[in-house]
């Protein structure tokens, strides 16, 4: 899932909150599932 408006964005990022955005929203609001593989660097 890639970063920026069509997939995540950083709600907020000292304390690890994220949103997921336009396609990958979309699919979570319609109730399907939606991975996401968070790895830090």
């Amino acid at each position: 899932m890639p970063f920026g408006p069509q997939g995540w964005e950083w709600v907020d990022e000292a304390a690890g909150r994220f949103g997921l955005t336009g396609a990958f929203c979309e699919r979570a609001i319609a109730g399907e599932p939606v991975t996401l593989h968070l790895a830090c660097h």
